[in-house]
């Protein structure tokens, strides 16, 4: 009892100082002092907590009090006040820190960092613009750069001694000799200037006197130089790629046609050979060539019509046996007939059957009346049956008249403006069925 009266006597003791600054607020007091500066809950938790002091203040001496004060280790609402005021102490010297002068330039630096940043976002399609703008105009100035004579020329060197290496020379001489003996020209290496190749073709002469080849030379001379040197870079290579030419015979005589039509022909063994022409003594040429050492040719038409440019046209128009091609020609009729007669496609059709039916009956003086002795655009010449000339008969002569009479009129095509042509298909076609039976039956009787 003694323990406890001495506890309560320490209580109220306690009490007294404390009654002085619980007398000053009241419970609503304390609501509006602490309102906006913590949670609503702790609030509470403080208000019942003074409301529990009044409660024990009005029963101070109660042995029940006392028992229950005894009992309390721990004040919930003291630890989360203390939990405030440390948050509020932490807070408080980030404050006093943030007056630190060294610390505000540190933060005047971060927030103009940040201000950069949102700028250049805003700005990010102006400053990308302006980046490519650059990248062309050191583009520009590195192209001025290599614009430069000096740069051109010294590049052209580059280039020449990297091409024309003594292995191409060599190449390029053996070529000269296999198309054009007589003619002599050789690759030099001269003084490089203003941006040209040091490397030219000279004549070959005894004296040293040095004449540009192009005072000296034809056009044709000229242009068997030029494939001697295509020549000699194509076959320099370990390439399979496919050669290709583009009228390769232009300009040139008969002499260098044949030698170029040879060495195309070589080039074949061993590689795919493309050639475009417009001249018919090539495309003989080649053929012929390509028989002895049985390389494959094939030739293919193109023609402009109505339509446009580059349309096939009839295949072995110039080479071939007659007799085939005429039959070829009854069976494109058959498709003509299908076709409306007064279209354009009909027209353009009509003609090419006319001009394939005309070349036909030409080559048939050389291929059947004169048996292949003698040939346009060939150089061959056969006289094994010259001495069964003595039986053509006016008969024989009269078939190719007829013919060549009847169809010579659209031999050329024909202009926009011109009548659409009345062609007999029907008679058409049996007239190249009597020509077909006239080519066998004079076959037979030369052979």
């Amino acid at each position: 009892m003694a323990v406890s009266l001495l506890a309560t006597s320490v209580l109220s003791e306690r009490w007294s100082k404390m009654t002085g600054i619980h007398d000053e607020f009241t419970t609503a007091q304390v609501s509006d002092t602490l309102n906006g500066l913590i949670s609503e809950e702790i609030i509470k938790k403080i208000v019942d907590f003074y409301k529990k002091l009044d409660e024990w203040v009005q029963d101070l001496l109660s042995e029940s009090v006392y028992k229950e004060i005894s009992t309390i280790q721990k004040l919930d609402i003291v630890s989360e006040l203390s939990n405030f005021i440390n948050t509020l102490e932490y807070e408080i010297g980030s404050l006093r820190t943030a007056l630190n002068k060294e610390k505000q330039e540190e933060y005047k630096k971060e927030l103009l960092h940040l201000q950069y940043r949102h700028w250049v976002f805003q700005q990010q399609e102006l400053i990308q613009s302006i980046i490519h703008n650059e990248k062309e105009r050191n583009e520009l100035k590195a192209a001025l750069q290599l614009i430069k004579t000096n740069r051109i020329t010294s590049e052209s060197n580059q280039l020449a001694e990297a091409l024309i290496t003594d292995a191409y020379i060599q190449r390029f001489n053996k070529e000269m000799r296999a198309l054009a003996p007589y003619l002599k020209v050789k690759l030099e290496k001269g003084q490089s200037q203003k941006g040209r190749s040091p490397y030219k073709v000279v004549l070959d002469t005894t004296d040293k006197l040095r004449k540009s080849p192009e005072d000296v030379l034809s056009e044709g001379e000229q242009r068997i130089v030029a494939l001697a040197a295509f020549f000699a870079d194509a076959t320099g290579r370990n390439e399979q790629t496919p050669i290709i030419i583009d009228d390769p015979i232009s300009s040139l005589d008969y002499n260098y046609e044949e030698a170029a039509t040879k060495r195309i022909v070589e080039l074949a063994k061993d590689r795919q050979v493309i050639v475009f022409t417009h001249r018919i003594s090539l495309l003989v040429g080649l053929s012929e060539t390509c028989e002895a050492p049985g390389i494959p040719f094939t030739d293919l038409y193109i023609r402009g019509t109505n339509a446009g440019k580059g349309v096939p046209d009839f295949s072995d128009a110039y080479h071939g046996k007659i007799d085939k091609q005429l039959n070829g020609l009854i069976e494109r009729i058959t498709l003509i007939k299908k076709m409306d007669p007064f279209s354009r496609e009909y027209q353009d059709a009509c003609s090419r059957v006319s001009q394939q039916l005309r070349i036909c009956v030409e080559r048939s003086v050389e291929d059947i009346l004169l048996q292949q002795m003698v040939k346009r655009f060939s150089r061959r010449i056969m006289t094994g049956k010259l001495m069964k000339l003595d039986q053509i008969t006016s008969d024989d002569c009269a078939m190719i008249d007829s013919m060549m009479t009847k169809y010579s009129f659209n031999e050329h095509s024909q202009p926009e403006d011109s009548p659409l042509i009345q062609m007999d298909l029907d008679e058409t076609i049996s007239d190249i069925k009597e020509f077909v039976a006239w080519i066998k039956s004079y076959n037979k009787k030369m052979n």
